[in-house]
Formats: structure tokens, sequence, C-alpha cells
């Protein structure tokens, strides 16, 4: 049989609006909203979801839950920290040296944790940041006509760009080392083929972007795949010029491309094979040269991109996974490190010798060395809360401790080694120089290195941290650490004082929650955070409403003020910011109701009934509402929504009894001070963060949000009528005088409907009237399983904590004693009616 041949499956174009998702809203670019159908250009039919993100008041001038990264720009010294909690601040770390950093600047755009940021020194003014969104944004830090603004403050970046290309969280950036160098920068995230390169230039200019996007396929140029990763990856980094990029996966290689060709980013010019573990950071020297990373194997490994091998191997310097690594300086004589056990150390690569600079409380995120103090100080982020800076000289002794100083020779070797000819390094000509090839080899004895000035009040306890891998014989230079024989010298070092044990600078960050529950009333949520604070959250006011005392148990505390109530589940709740979120979807947020009495709306008959996820919409985005309703007015828009949307949905002369199940009953207050809101963009693929204080009311806005929440806050939205649940209402046969039987004894009500109204219904139906005045509730007795309802439990309260089955509820009644019960009314007969 002749085999049949696959049909290769066409590539679907790429939408170039899900690459750059632009839309100006308030400086912000944002994505585009839908079209006319109501369906957005990628076919994403599911109705988006939205979110909200509550913050408490004392946590503004900080991050909740510390920073993944850090980056200096090198114009003013604004130091740029990643947040866990999706923010990006800057701190003035400089002008000020004597009091603590002070937040000058905060980027709000990402909906997930920023894991990393660049500013590129090709681009100044512009700071790069990736995150678990799934986006990579460009952000104006500086370089404007306005730079500055009242009081000699820098003004606010803003963002300019939003990149959409990868599947899932991208993890790491790299641009080019040196100014000057060409204009485009890497993004690496989690997935197969999750590594792009980008136009800097395209990427940053929103009509660039627009112009060279123009049909439906995106230009090569704007951004173009560097295929060959079948592993997620979570390092990333270029040389001086941006011809070499490589990365660094979670299958152990390091894979380099020629970032110049296009043709050759289809596969990595080639691999370089040693880690046995996840490769977490990478290094590139500017000339292109050598290769500096760091594993979860516990190894740093030195190579050669010339000759495409290892030539240092470091098993000894970190007894845990190294998840940071970063030369000194450009001239690579030596690196710092940082392990997930927190300690910080300084290797001289030429001897192969390492020091034990200090210790976090945490594992060492990020290192970044402050060049703009000389390299005296390196700044860290960490899986705790804090950002440090410390000190980083060392005593000045190690120079007579390890022989004559040496450098990385101009070939790229360590202390002269030879580097062969031919490889991928060699062909690209990086620098534009001759390079000679007929260096003296010194051997490994002679070789030696310079490590710099400065000094310290501690001297440094410097140990064996690896070794040379040989070409043939002796043992094996991939040994796993714990054979090494450096390893008791290592765990020695880590246990003696450190160089410098106490950070100069700390910028403390505040502890995100890790504990919550939604409580059975559905509006509250019990939270703790790391530091065992717990708190009580409202979020129909998205606001802190009260803290209990220092040393509460958060299951105790959740069992004593846990009402026993049955309402439905509107809204889902997440800590992964290190705040509360809760997130709203079409399909469960109109689950709850509640009478509007009980929810304090002034006017409020009886019977009236309020949806809670409807009122809470209108609380978060009344405002805003009123704004794009004049707006629309003023510019005559009939395409929006809100065109005719009357002011009263927004006052509170009306009557709660004659509103629409979708209107505004003012039920909830405007949240003080506003959250930030999370919209889903359209595709599903990423989230926008869009702090509420920030609305003006314009189109944009209004493509931007959900379509639902659109009409919700426009008072358009059906709204799903109320839960109904059946059940039966019968006399006690166990009491002494039982009550008549009553006609229509199945029932079939809203699920919110009390006791006490059952109790009403049975007293009508008896034709009775309650003597003296007196409630049903007071008359009546109602009993399920043994034991008597109280009269403000709502009949789904009833059905699972009292009946606690499948099936329909029985009810029975009685007649209470001590009140005195109407004549005629006991027996076994029928009630009339």
């Amino acid at each position: 049989k002749k085999k049949k041949k696959k049909k290769k499956k066409k590539k679907k174009a790429t939408d170039p609006t899900r690459m750059y998702a632009h839309g100006v809203m308030n400086g912000v670019v944002l994505g585009g909203g839908t079209g006319d159908s109501g369906v957005s250009s990628f076919g994403f039919k599911r109705p988006r979801k939205l979110g909200v993100s509550t913050r408490r008041p004392d946590h503004d001038a900080s991050h909740v839950g510390g920073a993944n990264a850090v980056e200096i720009d090198d114009q003013d010294g604004i130091l740029y920290t990643a947040g866990r909690d999706g923010t990006i601040r800057g701190w003035d770390v400089e002008r000020q040296p004597s009091l603590p950093p002070r937040c000058v600047a905060v980027l709000e755009g990402h909906a997930g944790w920023v894991n990393d940021l660049k500013a590129p020194r090709q681009s100044p003014g512009t700071l790069l940041s990736a995150s678990s969104d799934r986006t990579v944004k460009a952000w104006r830090i500086g370089g404007d006509s306005d730079a500055h603004g009242a009081e000699g403050e820098p003004s606010q970046p803003r963002c300019v760009a939003t990149m959409e290309r990868h599947d899932d969280y991208v993890m790491a950036l790299a641009t080019p080392s040196r100014a000057g160098g060409r204009e485009h920068f890497a993004s690496g995230g989690l997935g197969a083929d999750n590594v792009y390169l980008w136009d800097a230039n395209v990427a940053t200019n929103p009509i660039g972007v627009l112009k060279a996007c123009g049909g439906d396929v995106a230009s090569p140029s704007i951004a173009r795949p560097l295929d060959g990763s079948k592993a997620s990856v979570y390092a990333l980094a270029m040389d001086g010029v941006g011809a070499v990029v490589a990365a660094g996966s979670t299958d152990a290689i390091v894979r380099v491309w020629d970032a110049r060709d296009p043709s050759g980013c289809a596969k990595p010019a080639f691999k370089l094979k040693g880690h046995s573990d996840n490769v977490r950071s990478i290094a590139i020297d500017p000339s292109g040269r050598m290769c500096l990373t760091a594993s979860s194997d516990r190894t740093l490994r030195l190579w050669d991109l010339g000759q495409r091998r290892c030539v240092q191997s470091l098993p000894g310097v970190h007894a845990c996974a190294a998840w940071a690594a970063r030369p000194a300086d450009d001239s690579w004589h030596r690196a710092y490190s940082g392990g997930s056990d927190g300690r910080v150390y300084v290797t001289d690569l030429a001897h192969r010798r390492s020091s034990l600079l200090f210790q976090e409380k945490h594992g060492v995120l990020d290192l970044r060395v402050d060049a703009r103090s000389g390299g005296k100080h390196v700044w860290t982020a960490t899986m705790g809360t804090e950002v440090n800076k410390y000190r980083v000289d060392v005593t000045s002794g190690e120079h007579d401790a390890f022989g004559v100083a040496g450098s990385i020779g101009s070939n790229g070797s360590i202390g002269g080694r030879r580097r062969q000819s031919g490889g991928l390094i060699d062909r690209m000509s990086i620098d534009g120089g001759s390079h000679s090839h007929s260096h003296h080899h010194h051997g490994e004895s002679g070789a030696s290195m310079s490590m710099g000035g400065g000094s310290s009040p501690h001297g440094a306890l410097w140990f064996s941290a690896g070794r040379s891998p040989r070409k043939s014989g002796g043992a094996n230079p991939f040994a796993s650490p714990s054979s090494s024989p450096f390893a008791a010298s290592s765990a020695a070092s880590a246990r003696a004082a450190a160089s410098h044990a106490l950070p100069s600078v700390t910028i403390r960050g505040a502890a995100p929650i890790v504990q919550h529950a939604q409580l059975n009333d559905r509006v509250r949520v019990l939270a703790k955070d790391a530091n065992g604070e717990v708190t009580l959250w409202d979020v129909t006011k998205c606001a802190l409403v009260r803290t209990f005392a220092p040393g509460s148990v958060f299951e105790d505390v959740l069992a004593a003020i846990n009402p026993i109530v049955a309402i439905p589940s509107w809204f889902t709740v997440d800590s992964r910011s290190g705040s509360l979120a809760i997130t709203l979807s079409p399909s469960g947020a109109f689950a709850a109701e509640a009478y509007a009495q009980e929810m304090g709306v002034p006017g409020a008959i009886a019977e009236t009934k309020i949806n809670v996820g409807v009122q809470t919409i209108h609380a978060l985005l009344r405002d805003w509402a009123a704004r794009r309703a004049a707006r629309a007015e003023d510019e005559n828009d009939t395409r929006t929504a809100f065109y005719g949307y009357s002011a009263a949905h927004a006052s509170d002369d009306h009557d709660p009894s004659k509103l629409d199940p979708c209107d505004d009953a003012g039920a909830f207050a405007t949240p003080d001070p506003p959250p930030v809101l999370l919209c889903e963009h359209h595709g599903g693929a990423s989230w926008v963060r869009v702090p509420v204080e920030g609305l003006r009311g314009g189109d944009d806005e209004e493509a931007l949000m959900p379509e639902w929440i659109v009409d919700c806050a426009s008072g358009r939205h059906p709204v799903p009528e109320s839960a109904k649940a059946s059940f039966f209402v019968n006399p006690d046969p166990d009491v002494e005088t039982p009550l008549p039987c009553i006609q229509n004894a199945r029932v079939t009500a809203p699920r919110v409907l009390q006791s006490r109204k059952v109790s009403a219904y049975v007293l009508q139906k008896l034709r009775v009237e309650a003597p003296g005045g007196a409630r049903p509730e007071d008359c009546l007795s109602l009993t399920c399983n043994g034991a008597e309802c109280d009269p403000n439990m709502s009949m789904a309260t009833i059905a699972k904590f009292m009946w606690k089955r499948g099936d329909e509820v029985q009810l029975l009644y009685s007649w209470r004693e001590g009140v005195p019960m109407p004549d005629g009314l006991g027996g076994d007969g029928l009630a009339s009616g």
C-alpha cells in the first residue's frame, strides 16, 4: 500500500493587533476593542472576565510580596524593581543617601508577576518588562521634552507598547550590553519555541508598528521566533552589539543563535551541554567570546563560545541551586553568584576561588551590579519582601595569595588559554577588530587574575571552587557537586563570617497574603499574610474592614465569624499577586441575591430583591459610567451603550421597588480608595491592569472592558431570574395539638426566601391572623429534621445546614406554646382557602 502523504497544516496568519496591542488610554497603550459583531478579530467568543485587585492604603509606597528582578537606569540612577504584585516601581536611591529610598514612580499595566526588567543601552529612556500575563511592555521613563514634572520631580513613566506573542509566562529579557548595539531585544518564556527577537524601534513606536503591520500578517522584521528551544526558557543574554543570543532552559542546555541573519534563526547555531538541571542565569561578555551560566545543578560554568565548550566548571561554589550570576564588570575578572539558600559569593574566575560576601534570608533571584558606584555595590532581589544593597569590596590581600595578576586574553581566553578558530564568534567579527590567535599558553597553574580594588573590615575567607575540564583522563570535570573535593571547603566558608553581613540600603516590601477563605455570606473574605496578621475584607467595598489581634489563629477566627448561611459563590478569589484579587465572569457573577432591606437600601420594601453582583459592578464603575454617559452625550456618540443613559441611574432619588434588575439601587458605596481593574484581553492571551481612578470615560476604556461589564454598568444586561427551589410544608404530627393541613403544600420559591416568609405563607393559607399584632414567626414554629428553623434562615441555608439531603426539603409547622391559638384552628381537618 502506498503511504499517504500527510498534508501540512498551513500556519494561521498572525494578527498584528495580537502582537502589538495598541490603543492609547490616558497615555497607556492598550488592546483594541471588538468590532460591530462583538466578536474579536481572533474569533474569541467566550465572554471575557473582569478582575478587581484590592490593596491596603498603607501599601501604596511599597511592593506587596517583594520583587523578582532589579534594573538601574544609567541616566538618572533610578532603581526599578519588578514586583510580584504586578507593578514596577522606581526608587530614588541617590539624591538623599542619608534617608531610606523613596518611591518616585509606579508603573501599572501588568496583570501578573513582573519577572524581568531591562533598560536597553541602545534606547535611552526606555524600560522593558516581561510578565506572567504573557506580555512584554515597553515604558517611556525619560528622554521626553517633559521629562520632569512639578518641583523638579521626574514625570511618571508611561507605557508605549504592549507586545503579545508568547503563549505562556514571559520569564526573561535580553538586550545588547553596550550602547550603539543593534536595536533589538529578545524575550523568552515557558513552553517550547517561546523565544522571540523584537525590533526595538518598531516595538516602542506605535505609529511605526501600525505602518509596519498594515495587513493581516505582521512583518518579519518586527518579531521573529528563534526556533529550536524544546523546553521552557528561564534565562537569556546578548553580547555587546546584539549579534549573539543565548538561552538557558529546563532541559539543561544552553542554545546560541546568530541574531544577525534572519535565516540563521530557524535553529540554534550550536548548543552548549554540561549542566544537569535547569539553567537559571546567563551572561555573555561584551565581546561575545565568553559565557557564564548558573544552574539548579549547583554549579557555575564558564564557556568559550568560540570553542563551543566549557572551559571552567565551578561545582564547589554553591551547596544548593545557583539562581543568579553576574560578572563584576566588563573585564570579567570576577563574578557574583547567588543561590536558593540566600548566599552570595564572589568568584575569582582565573584562580577558581570563591569567598562568601553576604547571606540573604531568602533565595536570591537576581543580582545587579551598581555601575554608578564604580561596581562597589550590588543590588539583590530575593524570594523575600526586601530589596537590598550590599558592599561587595573584599580585602586586597588576596592578590598576594594567588600569584601574578592576569586577565582575560584578547582572544577571549582565561589567563591566555588558546581559543580555537572557525567557531561562530570568529565568523561574526563582533567588535569589528582583528584578534590574534597566537598567544602563549601559560598553563593552568600560571593563570592569574586581579580581583580589583576595595577593602573590607572583615578578612575574606577564600576557598577553591572548581577546575578546568580535561580533554582526556583524570577526574570527570562534570561530576556532581556532592562528589566535589571542594564541597567541604564551601560548607566551611558558608559557616564563617561573611565579608559584609548587613545591607547598606534596604527597600522593604509588604507581607503578601498567603492564605484566604470566603465566608459563607459571600461578601467577606478572611485573609492571613506572611507575617501571620489575620484581616477581614469586604468584597463589595474592596476594602479592609477589620484587623484581628496579633497571634490570632486563622482557622479559629474563621470558625468563630463564619455565619451559618448558604449563598452561592458569585466570584472567585486568589492571592497570587500578594493581594486579594476578585474575578467576575458572566456565568457566576449574577448567582447571588439578597433582599434590598437587608442590604440597607433606603426606601426598599420587604419584597424587593437585588443582585449582589450587579450592585457591586455598579459601585465599582458608578463614577466612570456617569463620565462616560456625559461624554457620549457631548459627542453625540450613538454607538456606545451609554448614549441616552439617564443620570438617575447613579442618583439616590429613585424608588427601589420600581428598578429593573440591572439598575443601580445604590446598595453599595463607591470604593474608597478606588481599586485596580484587571481586564482580560481579547483572545484571552493576557490581562491588562487599569486603576479605576485613572478612568476618564473614553471610548477606548469601554472597548477595553468586557462587553457584559459595560452592559451591566449601563443598566442593559439581562440579569438571570432568581434561582428557585421546591419544598414541602406540612403540620407537625407529633405535637399535642396538630394544625390543619394547607392546600399547595409543595411550594416553589426563590432560594433566598426566608423562614419567616414561609410562616406568613402558612398563616395566610390557614386564613389566620397573628393575635395581638404579633409577627407570623412569633406564632408559628418551623422545624426541619427535628430542629427549629431560625426566622432569618433562607431556604438555601435550611437545605444545606439542616436538611442535608439531595431531595426536596420537608418543613413542619406547629403553633408555639404560650401563644393563644385562635378558636377552631386546632384539629386534623383541612384548613379552607
